[in-house]
C-alpha cells in the first residue's frame, strides 16, 4: 500500500472505511435482498405480515450474516421501517451488492493487467445499459453467475483486514 506521506492514523482510518464499505454495499445489501425476498415468500404463502414478523426476520438475518442479536438494541429491529428502498424500489437493494461484486472483479483485473481488462471495462461503459447489466457485466470479463466474482469481494476484504492487522501490529 501506497503511503503517499499518510500518518499510521491517516492509513488506519482508511482502511477502515474501505473494509466498512465492503460491509455496507455489498454484505448488508445483500442482507436487505435476502431479506426483501423471504418476506415476499411469506406473503406468496399467505402468512399473515406485521411488524413483529417483519422485525423478527430482520433479527434473524442479521444472526445468520453478522453473529449478532440486534434486538439487545430498542430499535434496531425496525431497521425495516426506516430503508426505504423496502417500500419504494423492491427488490432493489441487491443492485448494490451486484455492482459491487461486478467492479471489484474489473479492479482486479485491471490492476493485475490482464490482457485487455481496461479495454473491455471502457466497451461496457460505452453501451450504456443498452443491453441486460448482466450481459453488459459479461463485455467486460464478469460473469456473475459464477462464484469468481463474489471471490474477489472476499479477496480484496482479505487484503484490507491484513493491512489493517499490520498496522495495528506496529
Amino acid at each position: 500500500m501506497d503511503s503517499g506521506g499518510l500518518s499510521k492514523q491517516d492509513k488506519i482510518v482508511l482502511l477502515q472505511k474501505a473494509i466498512d464499505e465492503i460491509c455496507a454495499t455489498f454484505y448488508r445489501q445483500t442482507l436487505f435482498g435476502h431479506y426483501e425476498y423471504n418476506i415476499a415468500k411469506k406473503v406468496e404463502n399467505g402468512e399473515p405480515i406485521n411488524h413483529e414478523v417483519l422485525s423478527n426476520e430482520m433479527t434473524e438475518l442479521y444472526k445468520t450474516y453478522y453473529g449478532i442479536d440486534i434486538s439487545e438494541e430498542v430499535y434496531k429491529p425496525l431497521v425495516w421501517a426506516y430503508i426505504p428502498h423496502l417500500f419504494y424500489t423492491p427488490f432493489y437493494v441487491y443492485q448494490y451488492a451486484t455492482s459491487f461484486t461486478a467492479s471489484m472483479l474489473i479492479y482486479e483485473n485491471v490492476k493485475a493487467g490482464k490482457d485487455g481488462a481496461f479495454d473491455a471495462f471502457i466497451n461496457m461503459l460505452k453501451k450504456g445499459g443498452s443491453e441486460y447489466p448482466i450481459d453488459e457485466v459479461k463485455s467486460a470479463g464478469v460473469d456473475l453467475t459464477t462464484k469468481e466474482p463474489f471471490l474477489a469481494v472476499a479477496r480484496r476484504m482479505e487484503y484490507l483486514v491484513d493491512e489493517l492487522e499490520k498496522l495495528l501490529a506496529e
